[in-house]
Formats: structure tokens, C-alpha cells, sequence
């Protein structure tokens, strides 16, 4: 009867463990399998060892067969118990290796409890008689090989038991509940289960404590948490935390504070601290007419001399039923935060070289400036120096750097009234100011004193001041500052003039700009731009060659000379567009030449400083002279010698290249540049062409042609032939051949004209 009632609560707990598997096997954790498969095997050999119990005396084979399987269960059971301790302690105590030797042996255990059935060498079943209840039973009778079992589940119980105790250990107080109870459940078990063997009892009872084991472990593994262990972690997160904590009971005493309140409190007495605290809490919720259940709010306080930014947050606590105990409040200090605003605020709307404002910050700020001073009459002025990267190239980025912060604080200290500086890109300032303060004169000397910072005898720079008068304060701040700059564009070039105001003719000549850019592709592919020629002439006035030189020939303004769009389309960045096409229908014209039995003479070509950038010159020279199968040596190449220096290793890599093919390298307008001497002796060029200028822009003529004389004759020992242009008289002529000049191109001889004017005049 007893073992019957057994087997009835055995066969409920297999039905406990079975819920318990499914409950496991919902979480997702490094520990929930572990716990599955250890949970699993015990429901089996539960199962097995409540079948046995079930059995009559008479079935002592079937007995055997189930109690086996009931030992085979068991042997897995503590396998997957040890894998389970071994993670759920962080234990390395069983590595690979020993994990699958203990595998093997299992293995070899139930194989042989399997063979048991037939042999018998493992154990027996008897039948006893039990005194105390007058019952016949059937007992385990142990034989030799039953050692092998016992070794291996002891084996396996020892690791677990070591693993345990040692996390117990060394774990806090708070976490060694959930170890010490699965080490007690396992201790009793495995001295319950020693003595019902010994005392061959009929019911194991070690079995129910191991079936209750699978709960217990799903429960501390998976769902329990100690409360102290709550407990502590919410008191040293609120202790700990940087934001200020205060709490009050409902009877408005100062119940806590935690260290971040303690450090903004005055220092010294405690309660004298409270006091206040309660003090200034009282007089709050009586002043406080806002929601009492929760609120925020912003407040500057002054700590030890420091104005420091809080936030507050006021909040009502409440019970499980809702009832009011109390409330807290929470600061939280700002400082660094509003400090680190307020610096990426101060870097998105300011230039970190100058200090002044940047592009978007200055727009920004001149308009308040503008719309604040409506009544009063302004300036916006720009600021620009006239090619900046030479600085940098000649004088180095750190020189570049002082020129660019002198004329920053030129900008920003000029005038005594209040204005807005900032500084746009690059060399590019502008300063919002009031007329009234504005002096020109002083402007200028202090332009003067910036140049002079790189002046060295081959190069001075020069800087510019656009002013723009403020007319309508709605108009545009990026406007007003594009106008500023159109009155700079009229005037660069002009090294005697730094202050240009804009008026109303420079919108026109913006428009002027903006059409030419827009019908300039039209006019490529309508052909309206002209090839006029200018001969090169001998002293005698025969043609050995000619300048290439463009017109266009637009459809409704009539015919336009250079200075009406070359300047626009160079700085629009379509210059190499119109070269191109030159170099094009020139040696379209050479071919007719040649065709015509008129090869000795040459087309001199322009090549500007753009083209380099925007395309492969020995590429489109080259395919040039293939195309239209000409000599290279008669389409001469001119490059201004301010071109080539601006990036001598650049340009003279390309020059090199299309002298080895053939072409002839004029340098034009030597002398105009800031260092003719260096552009000789770094550039072996073909030809050398001096511009008459040079001796029309001096008052001292006699120093001018004895400098003139020297320079054709070392252009002659360098094997360089000289062409004078700009010649305009015969006193000219005569004077240069003297000299030693040869060829000579200007208006004495002929203006550039079209090519069918030029070919009628001189290849009669």
C-alpha cells in the first residue's frame, strides 16, 4: 500500500516537472536549457522509478528492466546537473577534455545496466518482507559492478558539491541563499538515497527530493531575485547617483538626502541643514499653485561664487493603494551641459581662427544688427585680398594665418560704434557698421600696414574694400554683401585704389556677367566667336606668323572685343571652353596653310592658367596636330609667365612634354610678373615676348630701355628669339632693331583683324 501511494505522488511531480520544463524552456537565457535538460531527466527517471513501484512481486524481470532505466536516468541527470552548476557558478573546473570522458563512462554505465537484464552483474531483485507493515516487497540486492555506478554518480556529485561551495564563498551575502539551498537539497538527497539502500527500504525518498529539485532550480535560476539584492541596488543607485535627491514624509519632514544633496547643501550642521530644507519646502508647497502631483521647472543658484544651472522635478510618492506618503524631489545640475551648449552654439556660429563670426552667424547676427539700427544709416563692407594663395604658396600657411587674423581685427577695431564682424570663407570678411563711424582714410593706411607684412621687393599683396550703403533694412544681408563685392570687382586690378562703393552700375554689370555666362554655350555652338589674327611681323613689316585673338560676333549687341567677356568667363571657370575652341579652328587654319603651300608660317595660341586644371593640354595639343596633320613647331603655345610661377613643378612637367613633341613655348608679357628672372632660369622656353608697357609705364626711360637692352641681349645668348609687342611707332621699330630685336607685333604694323583680311594682306 505504501509503495502504491509513492507511485501516485511520484507520477504528480513528473507531472510537476513536466510544467516546469515548459516554463524553462519560455526563457531565453544562457540558463535556461541547462535547467531544461536537468529538469527533463528527472521527470524520466521519476517516471521510471514510480513505474517500479508499481509493479507486482511476481513481474522481478520487469522490476529489473524499470529500476535499470530508473539508475540510467539518474547517471544523465547528475551529467546535466553538473553542466548546469558549471555555468550557473562561472566554473572552469570541468573543460572539454574531462566533459567528454565523463561522456564515454556514462556511456559505459548504461550500456552495461542495459546488459544487467540479461546478466545480472550490476545488481539483483529480491524479494523482502517488511516487518513493520506485514508487506512483501522487491529490493535491490547490489553486486560487483554496482561500484562502477556508484564511482561515476559520486564522482559526478563531488564536482557539483566543490563548484557549489566554492561560489558560496566567494559570492556576497545577499546571493549565497540560492546556492546554499541547492547544496542542502543535494546533500539530504545523496544521504536519504545512501540510507535506503543500505537499509534496503521500499520506497526511496531521495527520489522525491530530487523531483522537486527541477522546480527549485528553474525557480532560483531563472525567476528569483534576492530582495535585499533589490533592495541595496535601489538604495545605492539613488545614493549614488549625480543628481541631488530630496525626500519628504507627508508631514513635510526631511526624511533623506543623498551625497549629491549633501554637496550642494552648506557645509557644517546637519540638522541645521534640514531645518532649512523643511523650511524652504514649506514655504514652497505653500506658494505653489501648479499640479501636486509632479512638476519641472529651471533655476540659476549661486554655489561659492559660481552661477550653476539646475534642473528641477517634483513628485508626488503613493502606496500600493494610491495613498499619498510622501514626495521627492530631484536636481539635476546643468552647469557643464548649458557650458557645452553654449560652446557648440559658439562653433556653429563662429570662425575658430579669428574668433569673429562665421557665414551663417554673421547673417544671422548683421540682420538683428540691421533691423536694431533701422533709424540710423549703415555700411556692410567686404573685404577680399587679391590673389590670397600666392601668401600661402610664397610665404608659407603660418604667414597666411597672421595676415588673415591682422585683417580680422582691422575689420572688427575699425570704427569706435558698434558693429557685427565676420569672416565669410577663406580671405573673404565683411563687417556690418554704421556709416557714422565708418573712416576711410584710416581703412586704407591699415589695408597698407597688412601688406606690408609679405612685401619683399618680388611681390606685394594687395587688399580690397567693397562698401555696400544699407538702403531697405528687409533687403537680404547676403545681398547687401554680393553688392559689397561687386563694387571689389570693379576695381581689382587697380593696385592704386582699396575703397570701391557699390552703385547701381555694378548690378547691370552683374547682369552684364550673368548673361554672357548664360548664352556662352549658345555662342560655342552657333560659332559667333571669331578668330581674328594680329601679325608678327619683321622690321621690314613681313608676316612671319600671327597672335591668335577672338571676337564675338553676337546677334543682337553687335561685335564684342575681349575685355567684354574674358574676364567674366575666366572667373566663371569657362575659359578653357573658349580656348579649346581656338586652339581648334587655328589649326583648322594651319592645315589650309599647309594645303595652300604656306607652311613656314606659325599661330601663336593663348593658354591660361584654368586650362591646366581643366584639361589635358599634351592630350588635346597632340591629338591637335594628328587631327589635322600639322607641324607642332608652327602652333606656338603663349603662357604668361605669372601662370607658369603660380605652379612652376606642375606646369613645367606639361611644357616639358610638348616641347619634346615639337611645340614652341612663347613666354608672354615677361616683365609683368613678379619674378621674371626665376621664370627664365627654371623655364626653357622657345620665345620671349616683351611688352612695350614695359618701357610706356615709367617716367624713367633711359634706366627702362638700358634694362630693356639687357634682357634681349640675354635673351639672345640663351638662344631665345624676342617678340616686341605693343609697338605703335617707327622710332619704336628702329629703337628695338637696334637693340637687337627681330620681330615685332603692335599697331604701327596692324591691328588684329580677320583672318580673310589678314591672309589678302599678307600672302599675296
Amino acid at each position: 500500500m505504501m509503495r502504491m501511494v509513492f507511485a501516485v505522488i511520484y507520477i504528480l511531480l513528473v507531472a510537476l516537472l513536466a510544467a516546469t520544463c515548459v516554463e524553462a524552456g519560455k526563457k531565453k537565457s544562457r540558463l535556461s536549457l541547462p535547467v531544461l535538460k536537468v529538469t527533463m531527466v528527472g521527470a524520466v527517471a521519476t517516471f521510471f522509478y514510480a513505474l517500479f513501484l508499481m509493479v507486482p512481486i511476481a513481474k522481478i524481470h520487469l522490476a529489473v528492466f524499470l529500476t535499470g532505466m530508473h539508475y540510467i536516468a539518474v547517471d544523465w541527470m547528475l551529467y546535466y546537473m553538473t553542466d548546469y552548476v558549471m555555468v550557473y557558478t562561472d566554473s572552469k573546473l570541468i573543460t572539454s577534455s574531462p566533459r567528454y570522458i565523463i561522456r564515454g563512462l556514462l556511456v559505459l554505465d548504461s550500456l552495461s545496466i542495459l546488459i544487467n537484464n540479461f546478466a545480472c552483474h550490476v545488481f539483483a531483485m529480491d524479494v523482502v518482507f517488511s516487518e513493520g507493515t506485514g508487506e512483501f516487497y522487491l529490493a535491490s540486492q547490489i553486486k560487483p559492478f554496482m561500484a562502477f555506478h556508484f564511482l561515476l554518480c559520486y564522482g559526478m556529485l563531488l564536482l557539483i558539491f566543490i563548484a557549489l561551495i566554492y561560489k558560496l564563498v566567494i559570492s556576497p551575502r545577499m546571493y549565497r541563499k540560492k546556492y546554499g539551498v541547492v547544496i542542502i537539497f543535494l546533500a539530504v538527497g545523496v544521504i536519504i538515497n545512501a540510507v535506503c539502500l543500505v537499509v534496503r527500504q521500499q520506497v526511496d525518498f531521495s527520489v522525491f527530493l530530487y523531483s522537486i529539485l527541477g522546480p527549485l532550480l528553474c525557480y532560483f535560476t531563472l525567476y528569483q531575485t534576492p530582495r535585499q539584492l533589490v533592495t541595496q541596488t535601489h538604495s545605492y543607485v539613488v545614493e549614488d547617483i549625480s543628481d541631488a535627491i530630496f525626500c519628504f514624509d507627508m508631514d513635510g519632514r526631511c526624511v533623506y538626502i543623498n551625497k549629491a544633496a549633501k554637496n550642494i547643501l552648506p557645509q557644517g550642521n546637519e540638522q541645521a541643514n534640514m531645518n532649512m530644507l523643511e523650511r524652504r519646502y514649506y514655504e514652497w508647497r505653500k506658494s505653489y499653485t501648479g499640479d501636486r502631483d509632479s512638476a519641472r521647472w529651471e533655476e540659476n543658484i549661486k554655489i561659492a561664487g559660481d552661477m550653476r544651472a539646475f534642473a528641477y522635478e517634483y513628485r508626488n510618492m503613493h502606496d500600493d493603494r494610491g495613498m499619498g506618503i510622501g514626495c521627492f524631489f530631484k536636481i539635476e545640475d546643468k552647469t557643464e551641459d548649458v557650458k557645452r551648449f553654449k560652446e557648440e552654439r559658439y562653433r556653429a556660429t563662429h570662425d575658430c581662427m579669428t574668433g569673429l563670426y562665421n557665414r551663417e552667424g554673421f547673417f544671422e547676427a548683421a540682420k538683428e544688427f540691421v533691423i536694431n539700427h533701422a533709424d540710423a544709416q549703415m555700411y556692410i563692407i567686404a573685404s577680399n585680398i587679391k590673389d590670397f594663395k600666392l601668401v600661402n604658396e610664397l610665404f608659407g600657411t603660418d604667414k597666411g594665418d597672421e595676415v588673415l587674423k591682422n585683417l580680422a581685427g582691422i575689420l572688427d577695431k575699425s570704427g569706435h560704434g558698434e558693429c557685427v564682424t565676420g569672416r565669410i570663407a577663406g580671405d573673404k570678411f565683411v563687417k556690418a557698421m554704421l556709416k557714422e563711424d565708418f573712416d576711410e582714410q584710416l581703412i586704407v593706411d591699415k589695408m597698407e600696414a597688412l601688406c606690408s607684412l609679405t612685401e619683399d621687393g618680388n611681390y606685394k599683396m594687395h587688399a580690397y574694400i567693397g562698401v555696400c550703403e544699407v538702403g531697405d533694412v528687409n533687403e537680404p544681408i547676403q545681398t547687401m554683401y554680393d553688392k559689397a563685392n561687386m563694387a571689389i570687382d570693379r576695381i581689382k586690378g587697380d593696385y592704386q585704389q582699396v575703397v570701391s562703393f557699390y552703385d547701381d552700375s555694378d548690378m547691370k554689370r552683374l547682369m552684364m556677367e550673368k548673361n554672357v555666362v548664360a548664352e556662352f554655350d549658345r555662342a560655342i555652338e552657333n560659332k559667333e566667336f571669331i578668330l581674328y589674327l594680329q601679325p608678327q611681323v619683321d622690321h621690314t613689316g613681313k608676316a612671319l606668323g600671327a597672335e591668335a585673338l577672338v571676337r564675338w560676333q553676337h546677334p543682337q549687341r553687335g561685335l564684342l572685343y575681349p575685355n567684354s567677356f574674358i574676364g567674366i568667363l575666366e572667373r566663371a571657370g569657362l575659359i578653357y571652353k573658349l580656348d579649346n575652341y581656338i586652339w581648334e579652328i587655328s589649326a583648322q587654319r594651319l592645315k589650309m596653310w599647309k594645303n595652300a603651300g604656306l607652311e613656314q608660317y606659325h599661330i601663336s595660341v593663348n593658354i591660361s592658367a584654368k586650362d591646366f586644371y581643366y584639361l589635358d593640354l599634351y592630350e588635346v595639343f597632340t591629338g591637335l596636330v594628328k587631327k589635322y596633320d600639322i607641324n607642332p613647331a608652327r602652333l606656338n603655345l603663349e603662357i604668361t609667365e605669372t601662370v607658369i610661377m603660380s605652379d612652376v613643378k606642375m606646369h613645367m612637367e606639361v611644357i616639358s612634354k610638348l616641347q619634346e613633341f615639337g611645340f614652341h613655348i612663347e613666354i608672354d608679357d615677361f616683365g609683368s610678373g613678379y619674378s621674371s628672372l626665376n621664370t627664365l632660369k627654371d623655364i626653357k622656353a622657345d620665345v620671349l615676348k616683351i611688352d612695350m608697357l614695359f618701357l610706356r609705364d615709367t617716367e624713367n626711360q633711359s634706366r627702362s630701355k638700358a634694362i630693356l637692352s639687357s634682357v634681349i641681349s640675354m635673351a639672345k645668348t640663351l638662344n631665345m628669339p624676342v617678340i616686341t609687342e605693343g609697338v605703335e611707332t617707327k622710332n619704336q621699330v628702329d629703337f628695338l632693331s637696334v637693340m637687337g630685336c627681330e620681330m615685332f607685333q603692335g599697331y604701327y604694323f596692324s591691328k588684329p583683324v580677320p583672318v580673310n583680311e589678314f591672309e589678302q594682306k599678307y600672302f599675296k
